[in-house]
């Protein structure tokens, strides 16, 4: 792909030229790229050069300077949207990216492509008037970047309430939704909306959420080239397209980028399919505003996704580490965490409560890191000085989940699973309900599972004298959960030849959002 200069010309449309060769000539000799006029620019002024994947631009002794993003430079390497100013002339560089991927699922949002339809953009001015002159070529798309506009009322008003409603939110469905319809308030003609992440790294453009407004539904018509654009350059663009059909005649789209510290996370898709009220500057400038005022709570919760998935992964091995190191703890903290689950759905306890509880349980021995594998693999009972050692685990395990992003969210489930009701539990003897809910429930589980586990300081119990041993320690664990569980158990709710591997993949990710 060719970088590509973009001229900004007083009083007309934009031109964009192509540099598909190296070194490239800027100045006003008729062998450079374009021939730039005015008294400030020299004959040869500058020179674009290419180093492996390195652009480099050089100034050739010009009377006048070569500027680059407002610094006077000799060299200098380009970077994606600088900005090149030669005597009067103002350009924007874009330096060429591979293309973009759109994810194989495009089908399921009901996105088409718009290149695919024989539908290319954005370069021509008139496109009515070339298809006149030669009506075998492309149908192309027009297009506009608009400018600052001050808000109005209503702006400000929606924003203020979209904000309010994002605050309260951490899911980015649900946020995706609240923007949707925020957007819709300022632009009623809008037919169809679609959200993407952009993942820069990866080149790719992930589908998130898409909501109709008219029936019957359409396609979203998507233009990789606009959207490159709009990437590169991060300003939207407005697209006047030519009809695809009779059904489709009139359609107009928008693609708003959304910027946080000035670097694409999202893309908005608007289209609307009223020939009377197409998309306008003005419009495209008011949900540009709505979403730069959204950026951060996105930011927000795609950072978290991905710290989600670190924190899944880190918490697996640190569960793989401690059991590898004894034969009686292997699957142990999977089933502690499965029975845990059985409580919170007896209960009917939220999602975000379940994963939190999840990921408590399912690091809930974690410090046994720490213990010598002389008193964890021991056979017969502990004595004093190794139970004292082996009660430090819950602290220490703490003090490793202490480290991990959110992890205020679930560590108290790993500190305080073995406090008693009755208060003769550690590390610090809690009383009844001053031990943490996640605790409490934890505990059962932890202690059911050492029942039939046979491990030698518990002895060995089937399932259902466990059930009825658990049933009868009212002064060890709190009354209502010991209720919850055997009802779970009672209900079918825990098997105890299953395990966590098997989990609902809503519930994978341990972190609430």
């Amino acid at each position: 792909m060719a970088c590509i200069l973009i001229f900004k010309c007083t009083g007309k449309r934009e031109k964009r030229v192509p540099i598909s060769s190296f070194p490239a000539l800027l100045g006003r000799d008729a062998q450079c790229i374009t021939q730039l006029e005015g008294s400030g620019v020299s004959r040869h002024h500058a020179i674009i050069k290419k180093r492996g994947r390195l652009y480099i631009l050089q100034d050739l002794e010009s009377k006048n300077g070569t500027y680059l993003n407002g610094d006077k430079i000799l060299n200098a390497i380009l970077k994606n949207g600088d900005r090149i100013i030669i005597g009067d002339q103002e350009m924007t560089f874009l330096s060429p990216r591979e293309d973009i991927r759109l994810i194989d699922d495009i089908d399921s949002f009901n996105m088409v492509v718009a290149e695919e339809l024989g539908i290319a953009g954005p370069m021509k001015v008139n496109p009515q008037a070339s298809l006149r002159k030669n009506p075998n070529k492309k149908r192309v798309a027009t297009s506009s970047v608009f400018t600052e506009h001050a808000e109005d009322t209503q702006t400000q008003k929606t924003t203020f309430n979209m904000l309010a409603d994002l605050g309260v939110s951490f899911d980015f469905n649900e946020c995706a939704n609240i923007l949707f319809k925020s957007l819709h308030l300022l632009l009623p003609s809008m037919s169809r909306i679609a959200i993407f992440i952009w993942k820069g790294r990866d080149n790719k453009l992930i589908p998130k959420m898409a909501r109709q407004f008219l029936e019957p539904k359409k396609h979203f018509i998507l233009s990789k080239r606009s959207i490159e654009d709009v990437l590169n350059r991060k300003q939207g663009i407005i697209l006047g397209a030519e009809a695809v059909n009779v059904t489709q005649s009139g359609r107009s789209r928008l693609i708003l980028p959304m910027l946080y510290n000035n670097d694409p996370i999202c893309l908005l898709h608007i289209e609307s399919d009223l020939p009377s009220q197409p998309i306008a500057e003005i419009d495209a400038h008011r949900c540009q505003y709505l979403i730069n005022a959204a950026a951060s709570v996105f930011e927000a919760i795609i950072l978290r996704d991905a710290l989600d998935g670190f924190v899944v992964g880190m918490l697996d091995t640190l569960v793989a580490t401690i059991e590898a190191k004894d034969a009686y703890t292997h699957g142990h903290s999977e089933r502690v965490a499965k029975y845990s689950m059985a409580i919170a759905e007896q209960m009917r306890l939220d999602q975000k409560t379940r994963k939190n509880l999840l990921a408590s349980a399912l690091c809930h021995d974690i410090g046994k890191i720490g213990i010598h594998d002389s008193i964890l693999k021991k056979a017969s009972t502990l004595n004093a000085d190794e139970y004292e050692e082996m009660k430090l685990h819950p602290t220490m395990g703490a003090d490793i989940i202490g480290h991990l992003p959110n992890s205020e969210r679930f560590i108290s489930g790993v500190k305080y699973h073995h406090e008693k009701w009755d208060g003769t539990g550690y590390p610090e003897g809690l009383v009844g309900e001053d031990i943490p809910f996640f605790a409490r429930i934890i505990g059962i589980a932890d202690a059911f599972d050492a029942m039939i586990s046979g491990r030698a300081y518990s002895g060995f119990l089937d399932a259902g004298d466990a059930i009825d041993s658990l049933s009868k320690d009212n002064d060890l664990f709190d009354p209502e959960l010991i209720s919850a569980f055997v009802k779970a158990y009672n209900n079918g709710l825990i098997n105890i030849k299953t395990n966590t591997q098997n989990r609902d993949p809503e519930e994978n990710s341990l972190l609430v959002k």
